[in-house]
Order: C-alpha cells, then structure tokens, then sequence
C-alpha cells in the first residue's frame, strides 16, 4: 500500500512539473509561430532562386555547349541576331525570364515577410498579455501569411518546372536551328570575325600607344623640373601680359562710361574666363606643337578618327554593328590597318627617344619662348577684342536698363497719382487702407528692376502714404479734444529724436526702424486708451517724416 502511494505521488508530482514546463501564454505561442514561419520564408526564398537558377545555368551549359561545338562563341550568335538571322537569342530570352522569376519571389517573399514584422511589432509593442479572443484574431493574420507561403511555394514551383520544361523542350530545336543558320550564314559571319579580330588587335596597339606616349609626356619631360618650372613661368608671363592690357581696356570704358561700373564684376568675372581660355589654349599648343614626337603625323587626327571608327563601328555597349561593318567592310579594314601601323610606329619612336633623345635645355628653353611669343602675338587680338564686345554689350544693357528705370520711374507716379486721387477726400480709413495696400501689391512688379532709383522711389511714396494715412486718423472727431497737444508733444519728439541721432550716429535710421515697428506692433492692440494711442500715431508721424527725409 505505501508503495502503491509512493507510486500515485510521483506520477502527480511528474504531471505537475510537465504543466508548468509546458505551459506556453498566448503572447509566446504567436511570436513563435510568426518566427517559424519567418524561416520558412527566407527558406523559401533562397531555395526557389537556387532551384531557378540551378535549372537555367545547366540549360545555358548546355547551350554554350551547341554553339561551341560548332566552332564559334556568343558574339557569333549577337551577330545573327541583329542581322534576324536568328529571331530569339536563346540565352537572352532565358536570363531575362530567370530575372523576372528571381525579381518576382524577392518582391512577393519580402512583402509577406514584412506583413510578418507587422504582426510581430502589433504584439510586442500594443500586448503585454494576449487574450485568448485576441489570440484568435492575431493567429488567423498569421494564418493569412501562411497561406501566401503556401501559394507563393506551389506557385513557383510550377514556374520554375515549367521554364524549365520549355527551354529544355526548344533546346534541342533551337540548336539545330542555330547549326543551319551559322552554316548558311558562314561567309557573313567570317566577315565579321575577321573585323572584329583586327580591331582587337589596333584597340590593344592603341593602348600600348596611350601608355608609351604619357609616359613620354609625364617620365620624361614633365619630370625635368627645371624645364616644368620655365615653361609654366613664360605661361604665367604671357597670361599676365594679356591680362594688364585687358585691365587697361577695362578701366578706360569705366572711365568714359561711368555706368560700367555697376557691371564691374560681371566684366571681371568673364575677363577671368577669358584669361582661363587663353591660358589653357596656349597650354594645348605648346603641348600639339612643341612637344612634336612624330612630324608625320598628327596625333590629334589619328585619335579623332580612332573615335570615328568606334563610334560608327560598335555601339555604347561595346558590341559590334554588323550592318554597319558589311556595308564598308573592305574601307572599314582599311582605316583599322592604317591606324594601326601609325600607333605602333609612333609608339616605337617614342620608347626610342625615351631611351636615346639628348636635350640642350638652354637651346629648348629659347625655342620654347619664342613658340610662347608667337601664339601670343597672333592670338591675343581675339580674346582683347572679345572683351571689348562684351564692354560694349554691357554699356548698351546700361542705357537700356536706366531706359526702363525712368518708364518704371514715371509709371509708379502715374499710379500714385491715380491712387492719391481716389482717396484725398475720403474719410473712410477702411477703404483707404484698402486702395492702399491694393497699390503696394501692384508695386511689387518692379522689384525685378533691382534698382536703387526705383527701390528710393517706392519707399519715399509708401513713407508718404502711412503719413497720409495717420493723419487721416488725426483728423477724426475723437481726436479733437487732444488736437491742442499736438504742438507740445511735436516738439517732445523733436527734442528726443535730436538726443538719438547723436547718440546712435550711423546707425539712427536702423534704429529708428526698429522703433517704428514696435509703434506700429503697439497701434495693433485693441486696448489702448484714444489718449495713448493719439500719442502713438503722433510717434509715428514723426518718425515716418524722418525717415523719409
């Protein structure tokens, strides 16, 4: 019997610590749900592009394989095709269905996975404990996401299957006709090839040249510092000759038309542009000319129609233009042939002068003076006479802008007029309010002008108009009372703002601004007894009629 109870006891004690091992809340089972099927997922994704990808690199394997046996590679196969030899390139068709395929799980796994992280993010952060009822309703959000993974793992299963049975079906087509193609087409394709394999052989030509005439350029000349030093010297000296005699064209124009001053800077900026042009042009010459490797040659032209021949032969891709190369094939040869025995030749007389070329630095520093000489002497006529048009073209600018300035001028006193009309005899502080600001928006066109004239002219009218308008305020029967001050307090003003302008000396009109804006902040306020604010727009006045003397 004791061990019968023993027996009852363990097996309760067992059961208990299960439970509560066990025990699993709600929060936790969802969060490892979500979890799981996060991984299954990301499993997903990975696989199906690896299953994909598998199937398609064993099918382009194979392809390779066809046209290889054949005896030709894949730019053959690009050749057919731009000429619709070949209506499909079997290779590019495949790629781009695997990277519709591959695109299409990233975009659909990466939107479950982050309507996932939606859920998780509801849990962690909205629920410290989850009810059984909200349980039911978070379980079957994640049962939503389930079921798009189990479409999505069908779904592509059967895309992947099916790309793989097409293309594995057309292979086998498409290699035979690929074999009838290039064999009817041999003689086409051999041109080509035959193209192609030369300018191979001038486009490695003219790298070898590139490189033997830099280091011509910059190991051997560039790195005698004596001779770097002189040559940028009599660079600089002829730059700044040409620049004291803009100078002096520049300041005489001023000085006969003083309205050139306001585009002082402008010339200057473009005088600048000039000397940079001038500067680096007489840099390009002594370079093209002075430095000459091979006499027979230039090596400008010969690089100019290297470009042609890339530019007119393959396109921005580095592909060949077949059409283009059947059409002048036997020119196209020719011009690849003559460029390339002048790079290889000039190439080898540069690694030879390199190596056997002595120089007298006294007699190259005297011939290079006078090539600095003689561009200067037969170019900088151009860049002075370029700047003279330019002067010319800003004086004519001057008169047209002070043109425009005076019809500005007498339009806004047109309107001022109009305006003064409409409200001289008006009482209604409202309505001339109104008109007012209804002319100070239509003044706002002339902003344009950046004119000092204008900008004077406007703020002299605006100062008349708010002393216009205060005292139509003065003169309102509510003011009448304290009308007999308006001498006694005039003249209170009078004697402070005397005390401020010694004060403040070049600052009094700022400061007298800044006044001016506090008044008008203080005439805003609703509260203001008729007395203080009788005083306020008498302030105003006064420092209006000041600032505007």
């Amino acid at each position: 019997m004791m061990y019968k109870n023993k027996l009852i006891l363990g097996v309760l004690v067992f059961c208990s610590v299960f439970n509560l091992a066990s025990a699993q809340t709600n929060k936790e089972y969802l969060l490892s749900e979500i979890t799981t099927l996060e991984t299954k997922i990301a499993t997903l994704k990975t696989t199906k592009i690896s299953d994909a990808e598998t199937k398609v690199y064993a099918l382009s394997k194979s392809y390779d394989e066809a046209y290889v046996s054949l005896g030709y590679d894949s730019k053959t196969v690009d050749y057919l095709v731009s000429l619709w030899k070949l209506t499909s390139n079997f290779k590019k068709d495949i790629w781009l269905e695997l990277n519709t395929i591959t695109s299409e799980i990233n975009t659909k796994t990466a939107q479950e996975l982050a309507d996932l992280s939606t859920i998780k993010n509801t849990i962690n952060l909205n629920y410290t404990t989850i009810s059984d009822a909200d349980k039911t309703n978070l379980d079957s959000q994640i049962a939503l996401v389930q079921k798009a993974y189990d479409d999505l793992n069908s779904t592509y299963s059967t895309k992947i299957a099916s790309l793989n049975t097409k293309y594995t079906a057309s292979l086998t087509t498409y290699k035979s006709t690929l074999a009838n193609v290039i064999s009817s087409n041999s003689t086409t394709i051999s041109t080509l090839q035959n193209f192609a394999k030369n300018y191979d052989t001038l486009y490695t030509s003219k790298l070898a040249f590139d490189t033997n005439y830099d280091a011509f350029e910059k190991d051997y000349l560039w790195n005698a510092s004596e001779l770097t030093s002189y040559t940028k010297e009599r660079q600089n000296y002829y730059v700044g000759v040409l620049k004291a005699d803009m100078e002096k064209l520049r300041d005489l124009n001023i000085q006969s038309n003083s309205s050139l001053a306001d585009y002082k800077a402008d010339i200057d900026r473009y005088m600048q542009v000039l000397l940079e042009n001038f500067s680096n042009a007489m840099w390009t010459y002594i370079n093209d000319n002075f430095w000459v490797v091979y006499s027979d040659s230039d090596i400008t032209n010969l690089n100019a129609r290297f470009t042609a021949l890339k530019n007119k032969y393959y396109d921005s891709d580095s592909k060949l233009i077949p059409n283009e190369v059947l059409s002048s094939s036997s020119w196209a040869l020719s011009e690849v042939a003559y460029l390339k025995t002048n790079f290889e030749t000039i190439s080898g007389k540069i690694v030879t002068l390199n190596w056997t070329w002595t120089i007298n630095l006294w007699n190259l520093k005297v011939r290079l003076d006078n090539e600095f000489a003689k561009y200067y002497n037969a170019n900088y006529t151009t860049y002075r006479d370029d700047l003279y048009v330019k002067l010319k073209e800003k004086l004519n600018l001057s008169l047209l802008e002070t043109k425009n300035v005076l019809v500005a001028a007498d339009s806004i006193d047109i309107r001022y007029q109009m305006l003064a009309d409409k409200i001289e005899k008006s009482n209604d502080l409202t309505y001339i309010n109104k008109e007012i600001n209804s002319f100070r928006n239509d003044l706002k066109q002339y902003d344009y002008f950046n004119s000092s004239i204008v900008t004077s002219k406007i703020n002299k009218l605006n100062y008349n108009l708010v002393t216009f308008i205060v005292q139509k305020e003065l003169s309102t029967f509510k003011y009448v009372k304290l009308t007999p001050k308006t001498s006694s307090y005039n003249a209170q003003l009078e004697w402070i703002l005397s005390k401020m302008k010694d004060s403040y000396g070049k600052d009094y009109t700022t400061y007298l601004k800044s006044v001016l804006d506090k008044v008008d902040a203080a005439l805003e306020s609703s509260k203001l007894s008729t007395k203080n604010r009788f005083v306020l727009l008498l302030i105003k006045q006064k420092l209006v009629t000041e600032l505007n003397n």
